[in-house]
């Protein structure tokens, strides 16, 4: 999540902290990275909170 939507356009940001894809027509704004990070670090999380959580009720 956050590669595909802030890490691999972290070199294209302007002064504005614009990056225009014109393939997709798609605007990245440079303060979204921190959103998209702390959600992957939190889906991260909670993965292996299940997992752990799966591996105490097989015990």
């Amino acid at each position: 999540m956050f590669y595909a939507q802030y890490f691999k356009w972290r070199h294209c940001f302007n002064e504005l902290g614009r990056c225009f894809d014109p393939d997709s027509g798609v605007v990245y704004l440079q303060q979204s990275g921190a959103v998209w990070l702390s959600l992957a670090i939190a889906a991260l999380g909670l993965s292996l909170f299940q997992i752990w959580r799966l591996a105490q009720l097989r015990r």
